[in-house]
């Protein structure tokens, strides 16, 4: 037997207790002859979501970081007016990059994580920290 951590909504985590022999789906630690494809189980729908999601987080990443550079490196644009638009673009950074990833690993995987209770609970002081701070910037 052995312990899966899913969670459910965006709040609580549930522990539930499966047959590992039973869990065929866990493509990871299935080997493959050297003819078979990689690609072989990933469908058309999970690889568009996976890049459509990689590229939320990529622009998100690099729009605030242009925005936080532009601030900074030219004298003119440093007004208290643009203090809090590079507090916000912070905010969205620290969203991009501690919830972001993790939660489109969630995602993907329909629900199931595979980490810790320990990062799981990180994750969600994270998540309503970084978004609440963004929320109220806005």
């Amino acid at each position: 037997m052995c312990v899966c951590v899913l969670l459910q909504g965006m709040s609580d985590a549930v522990t539930d207790v499966i047959d590992c022999r039973a869990v065929t789906s866990w493509s990871w630690n299935v080997t493959r002859r050297s003819s078979e494809s990689r690609w072989k189980d990933v469908q058309v729908v999970t690889a568009v979501k996976s890049a459509v999601l990689l590229c939320v987080v990529l622009l998100t990443l690099v729009g605030n970081g242009l925005v936080i550079a532009a601030v900074t490196m030219y004298r003119r644009l440093r007004c208290v007016t643009n203090q809090f638009i590079v507090s916000l673009a912070l905010t969205d950074l620290t969203v991009a990059l501690f919830v972001m990833p993790v939660s489109a690993m969630f995602e993907l995987r329909a629900g199931q994580s595979h980490f810790t209770w320990q990062f799981c609970y990180f994750w969600i002081s994270c998540d309503v920290t970084c978004c609440t701070s963004s929320r109220t910037f806005t």
